[in-house]
């Protein structure tokens, strides 16, 4: 991971985030949907500074402790951010990692117990968008 985030260069830097979780521990659909469809669908070859991070809350989401996280009632969760050098693509390679991105995020919600949050772990949810630093 921390190759990825000493390479986050791009003018502009393009990235989506979303997380999904539970909020108890997976079952064996919900784990198996996250190997064998977000690992293996996300559109890591074109957006090369992407992260695939799995991650609990453990104690402190079963607490029911407020945590300062878009997803502090999950205790098992997934953050999604797909990130690229926007520069460095064409119009049409930007829409195409955008599409995989969201076709994956679209199967997530129709997974059972799975739920979505746009933003990632690291602000409240408000919805989903591309955002574009520079």
């Amino acid at each position: 991971m921390w190759p990825v985030i000493a390479g986050l260069k791009g003018n502009p830097l393009a990235t989506l985030q979303h997380c999904m979780g539970t909020r108890g521990d997976p079952d064996d659909a919900v784990l198996d949907f996250i190997s064998n469809t977000v690992v293996a669908e996300v559109p890591l070859d074109e957006a090369a500074l992407s992260l695939v991070e799995i991650r609990t809350l453990g104690g402190a989401a079963v607490s029911g402790m407020k945590l300062p996280s878009g997803n502090c009632h999950h205790s098992f969760f997934v953050d999604l951010i797909t990130q690229y050098d926007a520069e460095d693509k064409t119009a049409g390679q930007r829409q195409t990692i955008v599409d995989l991105t969201k076709a994956v995020i679209d199967k997530a919600r129709d997974t059972d117990g799975l739920t979505i949050d746009s933003d990632s772990t690291r602000s409240p949810s408000s919805s989903d968008r591309q955002r574009v630093r520079r």
